[in-house]
């Protein structure tokens, strides 16, 4: 058995307090494990995480092992790392190992050590720089301070029956509303952690959700129709919990073992961020040639209507306010992970490659009161030279770029907006020259 540790803070700060998985492991007790029929890509894959999760809280940046894995995917020819063989993964494994241990990390190899000194970890990083970075941006009392959870880890990385997800119980772009349609992300042979990391690119949970987004044009499944089983009782579960409890939409973790409802666990759950669609931008259609014509499409997560400058980094950022301190900007990613969080608050706009409506980007922009577009498989963020490419159309910092939180649209240059989604205007005058910069300051 090994253990999930992590924060049980009153309030939720996503990914800002530190989090370890599959507690308890080292390499002997992995070689073990890996010696059971059929388990040894789960041991090595298991440990490899393990020992990233145990390095981040040791300040070893996350790029290090991106670039271990991504060295592995291309010597293997494969583009997921599911899709490596167990031999190949207990080499991704030890390589991390070497390569912590070259970046001074000592590795605590008794089990019960790891458990007590996770916990003191957990406890310290309530006074993260990061975290109290975030409760002074959102007014979070510093005397609240933490708990500690730790629970047995379930493994979505079995085998390709077993899975991870996140849903919410209704979608979040709604109108406010008690009725329980599950909307959320899910992958298989995975953990958690990828999903809410933003690191794969997610199925969606519902047959309804599918069939309603743009972004899963040429996915034609779901968790309902791969794993019906485990939807109905997630689904029911749901149910439960907005009618029988009479608690507020919920977003829920979980993770199942295999196709059975037996085997579905809920992790956590907590209540929904709510947004107000009376007040959201919009693009003004009426006088707007092409708002009809997006360059690319994304999910929308949050906000809505949003024309702002790109930029890919922070001192892109930097540049872009020193010229104009109420610049209006969209930070263009891969993904977002916690450590983006100085960028993020600097902005208004995001706009991810990967992502679903429960990644980091997504949970972040909704929690900060954010527009962002996520899962945007059009989008190409060169990091090393500080450029993007959208749907074949190269962008540099500076470059005007609109985006729309509710619809995922994504559009070149700037386009007018509406304040208010309550107020649309009826057939009228043209705009004015000024009119069609549009603003929302």
């Amino acid at each position: 058995m090994t253990l999930s540790i992590r924060s049980g803070a009153a309030i939720s700060m996503p990914g800002l307090m530190m989090t370890f998985i599959n507690v308890g492991l080292n390499q002997p007790v992995v070689e073990a494990l890996a010696a059971r029929p059929g388990a040894a890509w789960t041991a090595w894959d298991s440990y490899r995480r393990f020992l990233q999760s145990w390095a981040m809280s040791a300040g070893v940046e996350r790029d290090v092992f991106d670039a271990v894995i991504a060295s592995f995917k291309t010597r293997y020819g494969v583009t997921q790392k599911s899709q490596l063989t167990a031999r190949q993964m207990r080499g991704v494994a030890l390589e991390y190992a070497r390569r912590a241990r070259e970046l001074g990390v000592v590795l605590v190899e008794d089990p019960f050590q790891q458990i007590v000194t996770c916990v003191r970890k957990v406890l310290d990083s309530w006074g993260a720089p990061q975290a109290r970075f975030y409760r002074e941006y959102t007014g979070v009392a510093e005397e609240w301070g933490t708990a500690v959870i730790v629970q047995r880890m379930v493994l979505g990385n079995l085998s390709d029956s077993s899975g991870a997800g996140v849903t919410f119980t209704r979608n979040p772009l709604e109108p406010h509303s008690r009725q329980v349609r599950l909307f959320g992300d899910f992958a298989v042979r995975t953990q958690g952690e990828d999903l809410v990391g933003g690191l794969v690119f997610p199925l969606p949970v519902s047959e309804a959700q599918r069939r309603a987004s743009p972004t899963y044009r040429g996915v034609d499944s779901s968790l309902e129709t791969l794993f019906p089983k485990i939807y109905g009782a997630l689904l029911a579960a749901a149910e439960d919990l907005v009618h029988a409890r009479e608690h507020d939409p919920q977003e829920i973790e979980f993770t199942f073992e295999s196709p059975s409802a037996d085997d579905l666990y809920l992790l956590q759950k907590r209540p929904m961020v709510e947004s107000s669609a009376d007040d959201t931008p919009i693009f003004d259609t009426l006088h707007c040639e092409q708002c009809d014509l997006p360059a690319a499409v994304g999910m929308g997560v949050a906000g809505g209507a949003y024309s702002g400058r790109v930029a890919v980094d922070a001192a892109q950022i930097d540049r872009l306010l020193a010229e104009d301190s109420r610049a209006r900007i969209v930070l263009l990613r891969p993904d977002t992970v916690p450590e983006d969080l100085t960028m993020i608050v600097r902005v208004e706009g995001i706009l991810t490659a990967r992502g679903g409506s429960t990644s980091h980007a997504a949970v972040t922009a909704k929690r900060l009161g954010k527009t962002a577009v996520v899962d945007c498989r059009a989008l190409e963020v060169d990091e090393t030279t500080g450029t993007a490419r959208l749907a074949g159309h190269q962008l540099y910092p500076g470059d005007w770029l609109s985006i729309d939180g509710r619809t995922g649209h994504i559009f070149l240059g700037r386009l007018p907006i509406l304040e208010q989604a309550r107020h649309l205007p009826g057939p009228g005058p043209a705009p004015t020259d000024s009119d069609k910069e549009g603003s929302t300051t």
